[in-house]
């Protein structure tokens, strides 16, 4: 991939059996994906929402991982971009969806 390029990839998870109300569980699936594509976190902030529902964002170096649950329809929405670097998200899918308790994903992915 170009060093100026961008790279574009969202996860949708449905069915999700883990719990999506659980922080800790969101922050260990974004560290997980931090670490093994060695990106490098600037920012994180979580927001709450009433009654239930949370958003990390970390901002990264290279731009920015997104996570956002709708635990009433049981899903989560994973959204990656980066700068200069392609995220393989497939390469760690399995050990995702064991996290999540599902098998139900949606993978999106692009070189802008």
């Amino acid at each position: 991939m170009e060093e100026d390029s961008v790279f574009h990839a969202a996860l949708s998870f449905k069915n999700v059996g883990a719990d999506l109300g659980d922080k800790k569980l969101l922050q260990k699936v974004a560290e997980r994906i931090v670490e093994h594509f060695r990106l490098d976190v600037v920012d994180v902030h979580w927001h709450y929402y009433a009654p239930i529902g949370i958003t990390g964002v970390y901002v990264l170096q290279q731009s920015s991982l997104t996570l956002h649950t709708w635990p009433e329809f049981k899903k989560l929405v994973i959204d990656v971009t980066t700068c200069g670097s392609a995220v393989d998200l497939e390469i760690i899918l399995p050990e995702l969806k064991a996290a999540l308790s599902t098998d139900t994903v949606l993978l999106s992915a692009e070189i802008l």
